[in-house]
């Protein structure tokens, strides 16, 4: 009975497999199902239900055609609206999403643990990002993902962080129990789906399993069914590198009188003039960690060792990743059918996606104008402190020394500043308290009339000047 409606609605298939170019698998579409044909009675009522059941990625393009393409729904199309937190209250909550599509949560899943919304949308980070682990959320997986911290390195001369998969994502639920709410018991054989894999029937309404390309990170079981599959971290890994905010500072590690090891920097994939190591590897920035590496360290090396000049981070932005993700079926032997009833049961990868996202040079080249635009108020702003210190200093030292002027001393000495016929100036000469005019000098002038003839002023001392002065009535 099934067979020959089968073969009516689906143009008689003698193979399981459709093909098609690039362009039809993924936006244009692949006829599955012509209902143009005369059809018997039940293949024609089939017909009838088909476009109020199709999933999204079939759809009808001419009257009774039916069309399969992964992505025509998608193009051209945002994938939603969100609310975002713009980190006014709190930096650490920048571009952390608050709603998407006017809920706080998805309905995918079973409980309310894995319905979170978590992270970010990956187009931006908060700054200080020292987490060691990220979460960017997905709508087209209903769910958000978490990416751990690998490494720092440098791209296109700016020191990134690289977030890649983690493990415990798509880890089997019986070995993390945080992962049983995504076990919807509608996989193979309505059991829960082992390690790599995500079963998105809920979410697309359709069975299909989601897994990194080449099945990279699931459970050996799920690789013997595939033939060709050769999983790679470098091909086949999803990472993002993040130019993080990060504070200025120092700690213990590489300095000025340090030496660079070039296998220390070969070990991590870096040329000997990007970028340098220590023991307990380059850059990591844990709180209280040591022998690690702050941007502040590493812009000064490399200035000073490579003629490089390696910026300052200051933009929180996304300068490179990719989205790498494969979709599969189960391959299930259903007796009823001639094409499949003689089909081996297990997990067979359908297509998998490399998306990336790279800043150009031209964008870099205005990225590192901004970065040393910054850079350059740094340094202002250190030399605004320099100087401000150094006017505070010079006005203490001058208040000090108007304050010394306005003491005295109470020893007081007569002093003959001239000489004359019949009288002598003599000066008293102290430090004294300061006159109206604020020269510290208190003189008296007073004629002195010798009867007796000339005074010889340079033969005149302390005790002579006494008893002149005294001899003439002053006292």
């Amino acid at each position: 009975m099934m067979n020959p409606m089968v073969a009516e609605i689906f143009n008689a298939p003698d193979y399981i497999f459709l093909t098609g170019t690039a362009r039809e698998i993924l936006f244009d579409g692949v006829t599955v199902v012509n209902c143009t044909e005369p059809l018997s009675p039940t293949a024609e009522m089939l017909c009838d239900q088909l476009a109020g059941i199709m999933p999204e990625t079939v759809r009808n393009t001419e009257p009774g055609i039916f069309k399969f393409s992964f992505y025509h729904h998608r193009n051209g199309t945002i994938k939603g609206r969100y609310r975002v937190d713009r980190g006014i209250s709190d930096p650490r909550n920048l571009g952390r999403i608050v709603e998407y599509e006017g809920r706080k949560n998805v309905t995918a899943w079973g409980q309310e643990q894995c319905n979170m919304i978590n992270g970010t949308d990956a187009s931006i980070f908060p700054p200080f990002q020292t987490d060691p682990q990220i979460d960017v959320f997905f709508p087209e997986i209903c769910r958000s993902l978490s990416l751990d911290f690998k490494n720092e390195g440098i791209y296109k001369d700016v020191a990134v962080r690289k977030y890649g998969n983690s493990p415990q994502t798509f880890e089997d639920p019986d070995v993390d129990e945080s992962n049983k709410c995504f076990c919807t018991g509608k996989g193979r054989k309505r059991q829960c789906l082992k390690r790599g894999v995500l079963d998105l029937t809920d979410c697309q309404g359709v069975p299909t399993i989601l897994s990194y390309p080449h099945l990279y990170m699931a459970s050996p079981e799920y690789r013997t069914y595939a033939k060709g599959l050769n999983p790679s971290k470098e091909k086949h890994e999803a990472f993002l590198e993040i130019e993080p905010v990060r504070d200025e500072g120092r700690e213990k590690g590489f300095g000025d009188k340090g030496e660079r090891r070039e296998s220390d920097v070969t070990t991590y994939g870096l040329s000997p003039t990007q970028g340098i190591n220590s023991d307990d590897h380059y850059g990591k920035w844990h709180v209280n960690a040591k022998n690690m590496y702050t941007i502040r360290t590493i812009n000064r090396w490399c200035h000073r060792d490579t003629n490089r000049w390696c910026l300052l981070q200051k933009s929180g932005l996304l300068l490179h990743g990719a989205n790498r993700v494969q979709l599969n079926i189960f391959m299930v032997n259903i007796p009823e059918l001639d094409l499949l009833k003689n089909v081996s049961e297990g997990l067979f990868p359908v297509v998998w996606m490399d998306e990336g996202i790279e800043v150009d040079d031209l964008n870099m080249v205005t990225l590192k104008k901004a970065f040393k635009f910054v850079n350059a108020f740094n340094t202002i702003k250190w030399l605004a402190i320099v100087v401000g210190v150094g006017v505070i200093g010079v006005a203490l030292y001058l208040m000090k020394q108007n304050k010394n002027r306005g003491s005295y001393d109470n020893r007081v000495l007569p002093t003959l500043s001239t000489k004359t016929r019949g009288e002598i100036n003599i000066s008293f000469e102290g430090s004294g308290k300061k006159t109206a005019n604020n020269s510290g000098v208190t003189t008296v002038q007073e004629v002195l009339r010798n009867e007796k003839g000339d005074i010889d002023a340079s033969t005149l001392d302390r005790n002579s000047t006494k008893s002149a002065i005294s001899k003439n009535g002053l006292n």
